[in-house]
């Protein structure tokens, strides 16, 4: 198989390995995993995205945030957390709530990945995979404030302003954990890959 050939197999089958491993992640207790001792959840979904999106291109990647918005989505609507059971009743808060702020995800990250091309590998991917999961956590947060935070005010018996304050305190204490943890996971599964792949 010459390479011409190779490529676009190799690309159809890691995109659908990694749209298989973020469902598998969507609907399982991995999705979200709980730090010992501190009680922050860290969620994993977007580790494929931006994995995929670094080694495969932002449409691949973007394949696999549509299937992480889809698992998000059922979640949401079986098993909601507190912050979106009082948006079930708003579906376009929900909705955009849910599926923009993933499918950004590979866009962000494919551009600071081709912007921090000439750093070294480690601290490049390093910025890219930080960049992918803060957009994620700070759209998803931002997009909730920006259109429901009425009836999340509401539901909490909070002012906008509390709901404003307490979503701030959530991107400190959930998102910045997450940034380090998509860092740590991101990078040396990229480099490995690269490695494999003689890329």
């Amino acid at each position: 198989m010459n390479t011409k050939t190779r490529r676009p197999v190799f690309t159809l089958v890691a995109t659908a390995l990694m749209i298989a491993l973020t469902f598998v992640l969507g609907i399982t207790p991995l999705g979200f995993l709980r730090l010992p001792f501190i009680g922050i959840d860290i969620t994993t979904l977007c580790l494929p995205v931006i994995i995929g999106t670094v080694m495969l291109g932002w449409l691949p990647g973007l394949l696999i945030a549509l299937v992480f918005a889809v698992t998000s989505t059922i979640t949401a609507l079986t098993a909601p957390s507190p912050l979106l059971a009082p948006l079930l009743n708003f579906p376009w808060v929900l909705y955009p709530c849910i599926f923009l702020p993933r499918l950004v995800i590979p866009l962000t990250t494919w551009g600071m990945y081709k912007l921090t091309a000439k750093l070294p590998k480690a601290v490049g991917l390093g910025i890219t995979a930080a960049t992918g999961s803060l957009t994620n956590t700070v759209l998803f947060l931002g997009m909730v404030f920006a259109l429901g935070a009425q009836p999340v005010a509401e539901s909490f018996g909070m002012t906008e302003g509390a709901v404003g304050s307490a979503l701030a305190l959530i991107v400190a204490t959930n998102g910045l954990p997450e940034m380090a943890f998509a860092v740590l996971i991101c990078v040396p599964v990229i480099l490995a890959l690269k490695r494999i792949i003689k890329e």
